[in-house]
């Protein structure tokens, strides 16, 4: 990275991926020195499904009735 970095100007696209690896550097380090940190948060987005899914195919009902049934099952959550 710093051989590269030395031959490209900051506005390059190279550049400016390479200021953004040094700007994530301590963080990366933390993560690979530590061991207890996750790389992503899949489990977090895998927990958050279903009430997102539930939200987005219960937005549009078929019928006033299912509308009603919505409602009143939102109002009891």
């Amino acid at each position: 990275m710093e051989t590269v970095h030395t031959q490209c100007t900051p506005a390059d696209h190279m550049g400016k991926a390479l200021d953004y690896a040094y700007k994530q550097w301590p963080k990366l380090r933390r993560y690979a020195l530590d061991g207890c940190y996750h790389i992503d948060n899949n489990q977090v987005e895998r927990a958050q499904r279903p009430s997102v899914m539930g939200r987005k195919n219960y937005l549009f009902s078929k019928s006033d009735s299912g509308a009603v049934d919505n409602a009143i099952f939102y109002s009891l959550i």
